[in-house]
């Protein structure tokens, strides 16, 4: 991340930054400073997924959304439908029947 640092103090658990200088000195991180700036990214970017997630579990009770999304589906279920070819719909055929072992695939 670029930009304009700010110093700023912490307190931290002796457990904690003892293993944090094990990895500095592991050449893993580069410094301790390195070290705390990717945890906090890290972490920001865990509570922007949480809330993106929180605004996609909404639409699960989004009538309004329910019924766009519905309407989009059935708008391309033809063209979804006409874009499988007959050798398509064939190398599905012998992959089911594979799968399952059936009898005369080999016709297929």
């Amino acid at each position: 991340m670029t930009g304009k640092k700010t110093r700023m103090t912490m307190e931290l658990s002796e457990d904690l930054l003892t293993e944090v200088d094990a990895y500095v000195l592991e050449g893993k991180v580069e410094s301790r400073d390195d070290f705390f700036e990717k945890a906090a990214l890290a972490e920001l970017a865990a509570l922007r997924r949480i809330a993106i997630d929180a605004e996609i579990s909404l639409m699960a009770t989004d009538l309004d959304y329910q019924e766009e999304a519905i309407r989009i589906a059935q708008e391309f279920a033809v063209a979804d439908w006409g874009a499988l070819s007959r050798e398509s719909l064939r190398k599905l055929e012998r992959a089911i029947a594979v799968t399952l072992d059936l009898p005369g695939q080999d016709s297929l």
